[in-house]
């Protein structure tokens, strides 16, 4: 345990140093909701030297150059046409391969930018007067030490079960969920097909327009996830999120059904979508009285 906390505190310390991305020139893309440069990977090739492994990625016509990385024998490829993306799928596909992973673009201090963050004694409370009210430092959620480790990840699906959610809001588009294509679920013996780009579903209209008609929803998907560093609003819990919309009534009023009708949704695009929909979480913050209907639509194994 004292050799991991010592290097990662070498890391710190590197980081501190480090230039700005833009003296560094270094274009930048998204790979799972985080900053690494832009058609590059890192890879380790089994069994093989530093020279052995440039002389395996060079056989690769899209690489246009491989070179060293420390001391462990891994080393970095920059691509001519390949994202990120496709590069860790491509080599992490090899057998002679031990493992490609992106490489990742660190800042100086992990505290976003966002305007209003100030605002949120929730994420950051170091005593700031707010509305005539001055905080107690200290009592918030550790946002900023945990973002320290990680922002989350938009591999994990959070499913808004509310008043459907604003997903056009300048602070939430980016973490909203989007259809990868085209599909088709059945929601009480209704077959309902949903167009690619869409962001979830509304229960009461049985479409997949989730937009929010009374607030709740988008106050409630801000406080999850609304985006962070991006100069604007508020910063979510989870920076990074990948939230789906599920509407529930029309202005603020919902019944049983339209709960259960979202549930049945979810879980229709989970099986269609195991990898693009993987939803391990459902925000519900409302209430209404014990439904066993609504208990037994629960899945058992999740």
């Amino acid at each position: 345990m004292k050799s991991l906390r010592t290097s990662f505190l070498f890391i710190l310390l590197v980081a501190s140093f480090a230039l700005p991305l833009s003296a560094q020139n270094i274009q930048i893309e998204s790979f799972q909701g985080r900053d690494v440069a832009s058609g590059e990977i890192i890879v380790k090739f089994r069994g093989a030297t530093p020279l052995q492994s440039q002389a395996l990625a060079m056989r690769d016509a899209d690489i246009l150059s491989a070179e060293p990385v420390g001391q462990s024998g891994a080393v970095r490829l920059r691509s001519r046409n390949r994202d990120a993306t496709a590069l860790v799928q491509a080599y992490n596909a090899r057998f002679d391969v031990l493992y490609a992973e992106p490489n990742y673009v660190g800042q100086y201090l992990d505290l976003p930018n966002d305007a209003s963050l100030g605002q949120q004694w929730g994420i950051r409370n170091t005593g700031q007067v707010i509305s005539g009210v001055t905080g107690t430092v200290g009592a918030d959620i550790k946002a900023t030490q945990a973002w320290d480790i990680t922002e989350g990840s938009r591999s994990i699906v959070v499913g808004v079960v509310d008043s459907g959610v604003d997903y056009r809001h300048p602070d939430l588009a980016a973490n909203m969920w989007s259809a990868p294509t085209a599909f088709t679920v059945t929601i009480n013996g209704e077959t309902i097909t949903c167009a690619a780009g869409t962001h979830g579903f509304s229960s009461r209209t049985r479409t997949c327009d989730p937009l929010d008609d009374y607030g709740h929803g988008t106050h409630v998907a801000g406080i999850i996830g609304a985006a962070g560093n991006n100069g604007i609003g508020v910063a979510g819990v989870s920076r990074v999120a990948n939230m789906m919309a599920l509407k529930m009534g029309a202005l603020g009023t919902f019944t049983t059904m339209d709960v259960i009708a979202n549930l049945a949704f979810v879980m229709q695009v989970k099986a269609i979508f195991p990898s693009e929909a993987d939803i391990r979480v459902l925000n519900a913050s409302w209430g209404q009285p014990f439904s066993r209907a609504l208990l037994e639509e629960m899945p058992e194994d999740e």
